[in-house]
């Protein structure tokens, strides 16, 4: 049964994968054997993520890219079929977090920035490394959604956070119908609560919110990063074949009163 989870001479590319979900899940992946091509706008703590992959045996290669710039993620398929050849899976993490307004306060700005960075952002890295999946009959795509995208949240604002997510799993059904013709499986993860830096900064400075969230987890926690990465490793894995279109929510529980 452990075979089906080895990536060994699997190549995984990583959106976000400086920090975050994105950096755990590109430990994760690494961890099972995989090599893997990470992108973030942010070189400094790519770098990072490199040196502590590195240090437990793993393989990351780091890219600097904005995932809405069409020109550098074709740079970023060059160059990952340069250092490791055609992705097997690509995890589309990249975007932005909540906008914690009521909707009336939301800027078009706003809501613009966030529905990109998300929705169309996932959808251009879909299609130029989904492209090199195509070309070759197989690969996996796993789209971020969220818990988020299926319900709205209590005791915090909704808003294009929660209509960007809704999308990518529209998004996500949406390639998975047409894709797995050609061999390319697509789902979605949708995680709840996760205790991210920047989630775990709002935690504290609203207590009464996250008590009032853990007692409506019935697992009783918010996990780290690192405690949901397994789930990856699952998805990018011979273990998931079969799935296509799913959307997998990792929320302990929180969606089922």
């Amino acid at each position: 049964m452990a075979n089906f989870f080895d990536l060994t001479g699997r190549t995984a590319v990583v959106t976000g994968a400086s920090k975050g979900l994105g950096r755990a899940f590109a430990k994760a992946l690494a961890a099972a054997g995989a090599s893997v091509f990470g992108l973030s706008r942010d070189q400094g703590e790519l770098d990072g993520a490199k040196d502590e992959i590195a240090a437990a045996g793993g393989v990351f290669e780091p890219f600097a890219a904005d995932i809405l710039d069409e020109s550098a993620i074709q740079k970023a398929v060059a160059r990952c079929l340069d250092r490791f050849g055609p992705p097997d899976a690509l995890v589309n993490n990249a975007g932005l977090g909540r906008v914690n307004k009521p909707f009336e306060e939301i800027t078009t700005a706003e809501w613009r920035r966030t529905v990109d960075n998300n929705v169309t952002g996932t959808f251009i890295c879909s299609k130029y490394f989904g492209l090199e999946m195509i070309r070759r009959k197989r690969g996996k795509i796993v789209n971020l959604a969220s818990m988020s995208g299926l319900i709205a949240n209590k005791g915090v604002h909704c808003g294009p956070y929660e209509v960007s997510k809704l999308g990518i799993v529209a998004l996500t059904r949406s390639l998975a119908s047409e894709w797995c013709a050609h061999g390319v499986t697509v789902n979605a993860l949708a995680p709840g609560y996760i205790a991210t830096k920047r989630n775990s900064e709002f935690f504290a400075s609203h207590p009464e919110f996250t008590r009032q969230a853990i007692a409506a987890i019935p697992v009783g926690k918010i996990p780290t990063p690192d405690e949901i990465a397994g789930v990856m490793v699952f998805l990018c894995s011979s273990a998931s074949d079969y799935m296509n279109g799913a959307v997998l929510v990792l929320d302990g529980g929180y969606t089922i009163w």
